[in-house]
């Protein structure tokens, strides 16, 4: 780029979400949660209304119920996480791309907002090489817990 040119604009060409394959409606979420949390926390009754007040009718998850019904240490949990997380980035990515109509090697900027956990290496570092992008995209990768 020369002093006298300017940047391209960002262009915002496909945007995506991606929901996970398992559906837990929320009755049975929170039974659930009463069941398996319940007896750990004392306080766990006052806290059942949210499940009634949310007004959610069901959540996804990219595990089963019969996961959270078995003890879960945190590799488990860290690798539920990371498979449950690549395949939603990957899902997402590719339907954001196919909106725009660019391939991978095309895209100079990829953003990544997950309110769920973190990795390191980033879901969006794991999917470069399979997905085609070119190594020197770059990459903004953050944390974000929707509030309503």
């Amino acid at each position: 780029m020369t002093e006298t040119s300017s940047p391209r604009p960002a262009r915002l060409l496909g945007l995506a979400t991606h929901v996970p394959p398992h559906r837990l409606p929320q009755d049975l979420v929170r039974i659930n949660a009463k069941r398996i949390l319940g007896e750990r926390y004392p306080d766990f009754a006052r806290l059942t209304k949210s499940f009634e007040n949310a007004g959610i009718e069901a959540r996804y998850s990219v595990v089963p119920f019969e996961w959270f019904e078995q003890p879960q240490d945190w590799p488990s949990r860290t690798a539920a996480f990371l498979d449950g997380g690549l395949a939603m980035f990957i899902g997402a990515a590719e339907k954001a791309l196919a909106a725009s109509g660019l391939e991978p090697q095309d895209i100079d900027t990829v953003v990544t907002v997950c309110s769920t956990g973190i990795a390191t290496p980033t879901l969006e570092a794991r999917a470069m090489q399979t997905m085609g992008f070119r190594a020197d995209v770059h990459r903004f990768s953050g944390l974000a817990v929707p509030a309503g």
